[in-house]
């Protein structure tokens, strides 16, 4: 009996015995070779494969392990190894094309992803996801329109990845369109919405939507908040920021750079320090924030002392 013992950071401490039950093994391997995929652990990873693959019987096991090895070939934009790997595969399923043409799309080979979908046998919502998600990250949000609208048919993510593409593209009425003509709607959907009208500067849809909303988390919150800080309405963004339930990094790091970029460094500097007795703990921009209400602060005594000095 063979034992493997390697070290992985996703994994801590990973013991395998070849001399294992042939059905543990048909998942357990895949998901170990999953995690072996870390930089410090490739060539380990290539020699547990080999290894198992010896082993004909584990025929879903080879399917299973191979997807996850072109996963992570494409990942590292390995395209032509992941290729490789998905050509000499004896029998493919639904989640080897997938992802094959996702590693194209995410690649930006986006012509090679819509070849591979046009190719595919079968396909699920998920290929479908994966097709539009690569036309929307290579620039063409028309050909993943017509995609959606093909769809033999939609869950989530679908309506919400569109959502999105549309509000980055500055198109909240075509993005409004679909939020209402989801059959159902999660949180995820809600704060896509209210985000598409806050980048855009349209607070008071957002406002309208955020006030119909039944469940709220910390991103709605965090959303609202930035949304009139980047219009310079201070007031509405501290009663928000007030009566948010709770606040993580990004909700006081949103506050305090809206207090600095909008000339509050007094009020900047005091939220910051007010941040320090609670438990969240500031990160770079949040730092950065306070530097510039400093650097504000400064600025404002300067001429404060000039004017002094002129007056004479």
């Amino acid at each position: 009996m063979i034992i493997f013992l390697l070290p992985c950071p996703r994994l801590g401490i990973f013991r395998f015995s070849k001399g294992s039950v042939l059905n543990k093994r048909k998942l357990s391997y895949s998901r170990h070779l999953s995690a072996l995929q870390c930089k410090q652990n490739k060539r380990k990873a290539l020699i547990y494969k080999s290894e198992n693959n010896r082993d004909s019987r584990v025929k879903l096991g080879n399917v299973v392990s191979c997807n996850s090895t072109i996963t992570g070939y494409c990942r590292e934009g390995r395209l032509e190894d992941a290729r490789h790997v998905f050509d000499r595969m004896p029998q493919r399923d639904v989640v080897s094309w997938t992802a094959m043409l996702a590693g194209y799309a995410q690649n930006g080979r986006l012509d090679e992803a819509r070849t591979m979908f046009s190719n595919m046998p079968d396909r699920n919502v998920v290929s479908w996801n994966a097709m539009i998600k690569g036309c929307i990250q290579n620039g063409r949000i028309e050909e993943a329109f017509e995609l959606f609208n093909k769809m033999p048919q939609r869950n989530m993510v679908s309506w919400t990845t569109m959502i999105v593409a549309f509000g980055n593209k500055g198109e909240t009425e075509d993005a409004r369109h679909l939020f209402d003509r989801m059959p159902e709607r999660d949180l995820v959907s809600w704060n896509a919405m209210i985000t598409a009208y806050v980048e855009n500067g349209r607070m008071e849809d957002a406002q309208d939507l955020f006030d119909k909303m039944i469940e709220r988390n910390v991103i709605t919150w965090t959303a609202m908040v930035s949304g009139y800080c980047q219009i310079g309405r201070m007031k509405d963004a501290r009663y928000l920021f007030d009566k948010m339930p709770e606040r993580n990094v990004i909700s006081w790091t949103a506050m305090i750079a809206g207090y600095a970029q909008n000339g509050h460094g007094d009020k900047a500097l005091k939220l910051f320090l007010e941040m320090q007795r609670t438990p969240v703990k500031p990160n770079l921009c949040t730092l950065t924030s306070g530097v510039n209400a400093c650097a504000c602060l400064a600025i404002l005594e300067h001429g404060y002392q000039d004017i002094h000095k002129m007056g004479g």
